[in-house]
């Protein structure tokens, strides 16, 4: 008959303070911890801990370990469907358990690194690039984090698109969102598209002669530096709460464009807004349907050369005045003879009215009569 001894097992799953517990093991039946004797007899570690310290053995593994010399102290010949589907499960982890010791085995590497390969991590520099193909075992190639997708133009704030733009060697030649078409804008009949400002114009206006040529290179015939700099970052507000929208009635005026009168100021000069209706710009790769800011710049003279050109074609019967707010421009002496007829809206005229010098082109309709626009640095 075999000789006994009573060996202490502690349970490597709770730590070196967990209580020990004694039990009857045949003289040979040496074993390192409950892992071991776990693997020894077909079960889970975590089981088998639970069963050496008191849980019901199930009479699979009572009957293993009584073939192994090693008497428990209480056992049951009835599980529950819960204990049952515990056993199966740890059980389960034993399996891959043994299958990574296994390829482990093969590769000549630690269970450590295969594990980590397995889970998608870096594999160790030691180990071998790639488990071997009859292992069984797919390993995960590192791979970097997907790149988030650019977002659309629509959504990139005009601050943050300014910034790009106007910093020194600048290469952005997409177009500017700078924002939706404000209501005033829309009062006087301008369809509801985005509003853009092309690169080119916006460091011109950002940026002094100095400044531009510097970064840019030189300025060409006919384009003019402002050196508004951090002022144009309020031009989406600006265009939302103008002072006025009139008629652009300059010499060198774009057809079919408007003039905002803004509550800006820069060096005491008012800030004025020359708005194209809708055209077509490139954004995003493509064309788009916008109203265009063809510049902004700070106007020494813009009573003269915008405020009485208009007021004279309202007199002489025609349209050349399409929003005013009444509170904020009562103070212009060339516009207190229009103030008393406007409606409290503050819009006189729209841009499809008869006698209008400004027509939208209406581009949900009929092709515009503008060029395309091309986007330049």
């Amino acid at each position: 008959m075999a000789e006994t001894s009573t060996e202490p097992i502690r349970n490597q799953a709770e730590g070196a303070g967990a209580p020990q517990v004694s039990v009857t093991i045949a003289s040979g039946a040496r074993f390192r911890g409950v892992r071991a004797m776990a693997r020894a007899i077909g079960c889970s570690s975590a089981y088998l801990s639970q069963v050496l310290h008191g849980r019901p053995a199930s009479p699979r593994v009572r009957d293993a370990l009584a073939e192994r010399g090693i008497t428990v102290a209480a056992t049951a010949d009835e599980r529950g469907d819960d204990d049952n589907a515990i056993e199966a499960a740890e059980d389960a982890v034993l399996a891959a358990e043994d299958r990574l010791a296994e390829v482990s085995r093969r590769l000549g590497v630690s269970d450590a690194d295969i594990a980590e390969a397995v889970e998608g991590g870096e594999a160790n520099p030691g180990t071998p690039d790639g488990v071997a193909p009859d292992s069984g075992v797919r390993r995960s190639v590192a791979r970097p984090a997907p790149t988030a997708a650019p977002k659309a133009y629509y959504d990139v704030p005009f601050g943050d698109s300014l910034s790009a733009v106007v910093a020194p060697g600048s290469t952005v030649r997409e177009n500017v969102f700078v924002r939706d078409t404000p209501q005033v804008f829309r009062d006087i009949g301008m369809a509801a598209l985005p509003i853009m400002a092309s690169p080119r114009h916006l460091r011109l206006n950002y940026h002094d002669r100095a400044g531009f040529t510097r970064d840019f290179g030189a300025i060409r015939q006919g384009e003019h530096a402002h050196g508004l700099g951090n002022a144009i970052r309020y031009l989406p507000k600006a265009l939302e709460h103008p002072l006025a929208i009139v008629a652009n009635f300059t010499p060198n005026a774009t057809p079919g464009s408007v003039v905002a009168l803004t509550d800006l100021t820069v060096r005491g000069k008012r800030v004025v807004v020359p708005v194209l209706i809708e055209s077509q710009v490139q954004a995003d790769g493509d064309a788009v349907d916008a109203h265009l800011v063809l510049t902004v710049y700070d106007s020494s003279d813009w009573v003269g050369q915008f405020v009485n050109p208009a007021v004279a074609a309202e007199k002489a019967k025609g349209v050349g005045v399409f929003y005013l707010d009444q509170k904020r421009t009562g103070h212009i002496n060339a516009l207190r003879g229009l103030v008393k007829g406007v409606a409290a809206s503050g819009v006189l005229h729209r841009i499809d009215d008869p006698g209008s010098p400004v027509k939208g082109a209406h581009l949900r309709f009929r092709p515009p009569p503008f060029s395309l626009i091309s986007p330049s640095v």
